[in-house]
């Protein structure tokens, strides 16, 4: 057997750990399988930070967002040991899954990480694992140029964005017109006019990353002024149209 068969053999049997943008990036092939670059893998592990939950009677799902994407994981209620809150720290491991035309990961476990310092080291074992899995390419002034630009975009802080009236009162506008009884900040991502206004406003090279963190900022300044109102899903709903 050679070296490469026994690498992807290892890479396949264990929870490949990744950047959650790369999860979306994936190529179905069969059976459960995906193509990661030259490597079929279908369990993975990633890391972020819990962006909003969501829970039935028997599955608990938490959005994970690690500042490339965000994803759903699910996992059984009696699977929990220790029930993440909005804001957590946590790593998510499981086996990717295509339900509904959407990527989810269906957690095996899901874990609190107490120390922050785990974050920088999955971000350094996933571009590890990306290269071990990308096919070699020549490097250019370009694409040396194109890499830098995408890591300091997943790590990128939006805390000094400002959430402008104008877009505050456009997702109120929105809300209103499409009778939205609740919602994810980063549902409303998808509305041309809400992300227009922001990167008129901030800049026209944000990431998808950084305009829901900038709509999850607004939905809170507008809770705190009683327009929204936060539910116990970290879903919000419009109680009052008047801004």
């Amino acid at each position: 057997m050679s070296n490469v068969m026994i690498d992807s053999n290892l890479l396949y049997h264990s929870y490949v750990k990744i950047f959650i943008k790369d999860i979306y990036n994936l190529t179905h092939t069969k059976r459960g399988l995906f193509q990661y670059y030259n490597r079929l893998i279908d369990s993975v592990e990633v890391c972020g930070i819990v962006a909003a939950i969501d829970k039935n009677r028997r599955v608990a799902t938490f959005y994970v967002d690690d500042s490339t994407g965000i994803i759903e994981c699910g996992i059984w209620h009696e699977k929990i040991v220790e029930t993440p809150q909005l804001g957590s720290l946590v790593r998510a491991r499981g086996k990717i899954n295509e339900y509904n035309g959407k990527t989810q990961i269906f957690c095996s476990d899901i874990f609190i990480m107490q120390d922050p310092n785990y974050e920088l080291l999955h971000f350094a074992q996933a571009i590890h694992y990306r290269s071990e899995c990308k096919p070699l390419e020549i490097e250019t002034p370009e694409s040396r140029l194109a890499e830098t630009e995408d890591g300091s975009d997943a790590m990128t802080s939006t805390t000094n964005m400002s959430a402008g009236a104008n877009v505050k009162a456009a997702l109120v506008a929105y809300l209103t017109e499409s009778s939205i009884q609740e919602f994810f900040p980063w549902e409303t991502r998808k509305v041309p006019m809400i992300v227009d206004l922001i990167r008129n406003q901030n800049g026209m090279n944000l990431s998808f990353n950084q305009i829901t963190k900038y709509i999850i900022k607004a939905c809170n300044e507008l809770a705190d002024k009683g327009i929204l109102q936060m539910t116990d899903k970290g879903r919000f709903k419009l109680i009052n149209k008047n801004i």
